[in-house]
């Protein structure tokens, strides 16, 4: 486990497309647009994000297979990641299609798919090889604005330079549900200060029931220790509360959006 370089990023926002592409709310906001424009469309979300936010203001630990300062078996923002090797792969506080990247980038000529759903490979970072794992987290004190960018703003704004005016509509009113239960502010009933916030957690499908999730989130828990005493986390996935709950979080509270269709669970982990 170690902090991802910035010229990493591209492969990084691919491998977390490729394994997002099915949870929510990513997958309620894709509903009726074709598999490999939202598979784009979610990749250039993250690398916009990366590139000219998190980079320089969150924490950004991954797992590849052939870097020498991972620890053994893998080492160490919130993502769900179902951990096991049952239970689908990393998201973004959900469970994932567990599909894999081999850590390329997009391909700038082209609308970036293979044609078989996945995103084409633009070749691995030097020295970098294919990601396992990813983690992000980011400091209430250094930024707390990243952790609650509308999902929403990322997708349009690349949505408009490649999508119809009524794809554009679709996912507007797709992300209703999500954007209804959204609340940056609800940790204030449950703990004094700032917190840290567990963004994305995401797990290669082969790297599963190896014991390299609990290597990275024991090493994320062991830095968090350092800058902060309490994590918070969402997830939208019912079956990951017990996978956090086994790791130290408590459910703290959840809210539903009025068609029923999406549910957050909020859940709090003090160090």
């Amino acid at each position: 486990m170690r902090r991802i370089r910035k010229d990493e990023l591209r492969a990084l926002s691919v491998f977390y497309a490729e394994h997002m592409y099915e949870i929510e709310p990513f997958q309620s906001a894709m509903n009726g647009i074709n598999p490999q424009k939202a598979k784009f469309l979610i990749a250039e979300k993250y690398y916009g994000q990366l590139v000219y936010a998190l980079y320089k203001y969150a924490d950004i630990f991954v797992s590849s297979s052939n870097s020498s300062g991972d620890a053994a078996g893998g080492g160490g923002m919130c993502g769900d990641s179902n951990c096991d090797s049952g239970n689908g792969g990393g998201g973004m506080r959900d469970s994932s299609n567990g599909g894999t990247t081999s850590g390329g980038g997009m391909r700038g000529d082209s609308n970036g798919d293979n044609g078989d759903g996945s995103i084409a490979d633009g070749g691995n970072a030097s020295g970098m090889g294919s990601i396992r794992g990813a983690i992000i987290g980011i400091n209430g004190k250094t930024n707390k604005f990243l952790s609650y960018v509308p999902i929403v703003f990322d997708i349009l704004r690349i949505a408009f330079w490649m999508c119809s005016f009524t794809e554009i509509r679709l996912i507007l009113r797709n992300m209703r549900p999500y954007n209804e239960v959204r609340d940056s502010k609800w940790s204030k009933k449950h703990i004094d200060g700032t917190p840290y916030y567990f963004a994305l957690f995401a797990i290669d499908k082969e790297s599963r029931g190896t014991g390299l999730c609990g290597e990275m989130l024991q090493y994320f828990f062991d830095y968090v220790k350092t800058v902060r005493p309490t994590i918070i986390l969402e997830t939208h996935t019912a079956k990951n509360v017990p996978l956090y709950e086994h790791y130290g979080f408590e459910l703290a509270e959840t809210k539903e959006s009025t068609d029923s269709k999406i549910t957050e669970y909020r859940m709090i982990k003090k160090l």
